[in-house]
């Protein structure tokens, strides 16, 4: 373990060994990192609560190893850092989003430091998108909606950040033809 170099890599920091600026001396390194919410909800299987935490993840620019990355970790009073094999996956568990059966925290108390840019990692995949879209289209065409404004109000009302992103991001061509459509068939009398 001790010569894998990995560009990415965890660890845990439990707040009550750590050195009180233990955030200001891992931002000293100038490396973008991610924190996760403050674990202490999480359970061991006999139902006793687990130390509550928080999970690191640190990107460096290049592969380090095991060593170098344990001299950072023993100056936070952490245990061992494992190297990573999906971001994406790590910052999505640091809220539990994909495990259901553990304690769900806040995606929005995930911070990135140093340039970590958190929101990429909560990109939705095509076949969300896609989804999405047809769920936003199927609404349109239900309540026959005639003006984008009522659409984006309606995403606001939902607060739901994927038909907020859809509508404004991605699709506002098709979704603006669509509902020129509803307008012109609510409208065609006008027009014969």
């Amino acid at each position: 373990m001790a010569d894998e170099r990995k560009r990415n890599w965890s660890f845990i920091v439990y707040p009550d060994s750590a050195p009180k600026k233990w955030q200001s001396t891992l931002a000293n390194y100038h490396v973008p990192f991610i924190i996760s919410p403050l674990h202490s909800k999480d359970q061991n299987d006999d139902g006793t609560f687990k130390k509550a935490h928080y999970h690191v993840l640190i990107l460096f620019s290049g592969k380090k190893s095991y060593n170098q990355v344990k001299q950072i970790t023993d100056k936070l009073s952490s245990p061992i850092p494992k190297a990573v094999a999906s971001t994406k996956g790590l910052v999505r568990y640091f809220a539990h989003l994909d495990n259901p059966e553990k304690a769900q925290y806040d995606p929005s108390e995930i911070k990135g430091f140093c340039g970590a840019d958190v929101d990429s990692y909560f990109t939705m995949s095509r076949s969300t998108r896609r989804s999405v879209l047809k769920d936003i289209t199927q609404y349109i065409l239900s309540n026959h909606i005639t003006d984008l404004s009522t659409l984006v109000q309606e995403a606001l009302d939902r607060n739901d950040e994927n038909w907020f992103s859809i509508i404004v991001d991605t699709n506002t061509w098709y979704l603006n033809m669509l509902i020129n459509s509803e307008w012109k068939l609510a409208h065609q009398d006008r027009y014969k």
